[in-house]
């Protein structure tokens, strides 16, 4: 879990994808919160929300020159 979170935040864009699609569905079947608690704890979580932040305005940026 640990690499996929990190692959997520730093990865290449394919593995970055690849991880968030993987996290998805772990995140989606785990009912007791485990491993969205284990990304809170150790950081990974707003590391994760930072980049897609980031992302997202980097977006944005893009699609306004066009």
């Amino acid at each position: 879990m640990s690499v996929t979170c990190q692959d997520a935040i730093d990865g290449h864009h394919v593995t970055r994808t690849l991880s968030f699609t993987l996290l998805d569905a772990i995140i989606r079947r785990d009912g007791e919160k485990r491993w969205i608690n284990f990304m809170k704890e150790k950081g990974y979580l707003k590391h994760i929300l930072a980049s897609i932040q980031l992302e997202d305005q980097s977006l944005i940026q893009v699609c306004s020159r066009i």
